[in-house]
């Protein structure tokens, strides 16, 4: 049992499934990973009869500096713009009701290995990211999908 299941289980044996408000899963990397983690935790809510529970993605980001590329998807700020309004539109399309972007800011104090996800820079500068983020909250605050 994964530990998903294990954290499902425990909540299900100790609170019950009525206060069981929603699942969540980080994503960082291709779609089709994307697809089996959202397939997984859909699998897992109705095995335990809460399927219609909303899914949520608390993290999803890309790596901005291409100088510092460690793999296939950490390859600068166009591919993190061009991630972000490829992958936003396509995790919704899956069936997740809410979205959160790792990370508004470039953190030097968080370390390397997390230090250029930000739409903005550490030096307070947009990054073509933000403008991307921008348009497609502007698109669906208009009603459109992007």
């Amino acid at each position: 049992m994964s530990g998903f299941s294990r954290r499902c289980w425990g909540i299900r044996n100790t609170f019950g499934v009525r206060h069981f408000d929603v699942a969540d899963f980080h994503h960082y990397g291709p779609k089709a990973e994307a697809e089996r983690r959202y397939g997984y935790v859909k699998g897992v809510l109705e095995r335990f009869g809460v399927g219609r529970r909303p899914i949520w993605v608390t993290e999803v980001g890309y790596f901005g500096d291409a100088g510092e590329a460690q793999d296939h998807y950490r390859s600068g700020e166009e591919d993190q713009a061009k991630y972000l309004r490829t992958m936003l539109p396509f995790l919704l399309s899956l069936g997740v009701s809410r979205v959160f972007w790792f990370d508004l800011y470039d953190d030097r104090t968080a370390g390397d290995r997390f230090w250029h996800y930000g739409l903005v820079r550490a030096d307070g500068t947009p990054t073509s990211a933000l403008e991307a983020y921008r348009r497609l909250i502007a698109g669906y605050l208009e009603g459109q999908t992007p």
